[in-house]
């Protein structure tokens, strides 16, 4: 259950919380690294290190975007770039690799 429609709305809501309602509530001069923080701590529960490493470069990025640009648009169809990347590219890729 969930196909590419259920992942980009989850990604959608991700960036609503993390770099809406958390970006928002955090005093300015620490909104980007404490977002990027508290969206790196709560990725580890996963238990996948890689995916924390990536958690921490995408959000760096879309924290930068968001205070740039002052929306989450930018965020959402970032990220949602990324995991469709990661999605489609990937598992060809490791194929090659292989």
């Amino acid at each position: 259950m969930g196909g590419p429609a259920h992942h980009r709305g989850q990604r959608g809501a991700e960036e609503l919380f993390f770099r809406g309602a958390l970006y928002a509530a955090l005093p300015r001069h620490w909104a980007v690294v404490g977002n990027v923080v508290v969206y790196a701590v709560v990725t580890v529960a996963v238990g996948v290190p890689l995916l924390v490493f990536a958690a921490v470069l995408i959000g760096v990025v879309c924290s930068l975007q968001r205070r740039v640009t002052g929306g989450v648009l930018a965020p959402i169809i970032t990220h949602i770039t990324w995991s469709a990347g990661m999605l489609l590219l990937l598992p060809p890729l490791m194929e090659l690799l292989r």
